[in-house]
């Protein structure tokens, strides 16, 4: 007699790895299977199956109708092998409730990582908001959660949380989020003596780029101060001047995207051109597009902001 699903089910518990880089984006996740799979140092992320994740039948259940899953990084899930002993083919029931808190080891190495020999200062611009993994987000108001909604969202940005992750890390440095509090579409810095604005926004976008923000709400209804605009004129660059910058959509790392934005979109100056940085730039300990760059301003800040943002989105407390 032939068998058939359920004849010989195995249920299991694991920890969800990955979510959201699967294709054709069906919500699927990694997921490290307790008393199956290994650590990563024997069975790495790539090698683990992709789980379906069963949805509830008020979601319709066909293709371009209804949402796809959103369990986190993280999460406890709960479920079954739809191929019973052969255990290649796992399908998440649901998640398990659990408390998430990191070890006082995690919260030291967060906050005192020792640095490279080659990058011997970091601005601290957001230490004290990052003294824990959630608390970044925690602190913000709704600017950061709206902008990470509007870069993720299928229909409008269409980021990954990686990408996403690491262009929020970046204004949230540039926009001074650590004094405000939030992402701050209104921050500038203007000329002492005159008071003449001449860096503007999430980005600090400033000459022929601020003029082209400027330009892109000419006529409008909607304002240069506006959260979503910028947002808006961000994706209008990435279509346009700023288009090699799309290629932050093909990272899986959240480091190396924020250090890839950083040269590519924000271009801002590199440490040891400032007056009191000795005049020698730095070389920096990462790589962008296989290439050995120097050590850009707060370099460390945003990456520091990007992996917290992630972490916060990706892996919510229960």
């Amino acid at each position: 007699m032939s068998a058939f699903y359920g004849d010989n089910m195995r249920w299991w518990i694991g920890v969800v790895e990955e979510v959201g880089n699967d294709v054709p984006k069906l919500g699927r996740a990694k997921v490290r299977i307790y008393g199956v799979h290994a650590d990563a140092s024997e069975i790495p992320l790539s090698d683990l199956p992709y789980a379906q994740v069963l949805i509830p039948t008020t979601e319709g259940g066909v293709s371009g109708i209804g949402q796809n899953a959103n369990i986190m990084v993280g999460a406890q899930a709960f479920g079954i092998f739809l191929d019973g002993k052969n255990s290649q083919l796992p399908l998440i029931l649901g998640s398990i409730p659990k408390i998430d808190v990191p070890s006082n080891e995690q919260l030291d190495n967060k906050l005192n990582r020792p640095e490279s020999n080659n990058n011997p200062l970091k601005e601290s611009t957001t230490t004290g908001i990052l003294a824990g993994y959630d608390r970044l987000v925690a602190k913000s108001g709704n600017n950061l959660r709206d902008a990470w909604s509007f870069f993720t969202d299928p229909s409008i940005g269409n980021m990954s949380p990686v990408a996403t992750a690491a262009i929020l890390g970046n204004f949230w440095v540039e926009s001074f989020a650590n004094k405000a509090g939030d992402l701050d579409p209104t921050a500038s810095r203007t000329v002492k003596k005159t008071g003449v604005v001449y860096v503007y926004g999430l980005a600090q976008w400033e000459g022929s780029r601020l003029d082209d923000l400027k330009e892109f709400v000419r006529g409008g209804s909607t304002q240069i101060s506006d959260l979503e605009t910028q947002l808006w004129f961000v994706l209008h660059e990435l279509e346009g001047k700023e288009k090699r910058s799309n290629a932050i959509r093909n990272f899986t790392d959240v480091t190396d995207a924020a250090v890839f934005w950083q040269h590519k979109y924000e271009r801002n100056r590199y440490y040891g051109e400032g007056p009191d940085e000795g005049g020698e730039r730095v070389p920096s300990k990462y790589l962008v597009n296989g290439k050995a760059v120097d050590v850009r301003l707060h370099e460390e800040d945003r990456i520091d902001a990007a992996n917290a943002i992630y972490t916060q989105f990706m892996s919510r407390v229960a």
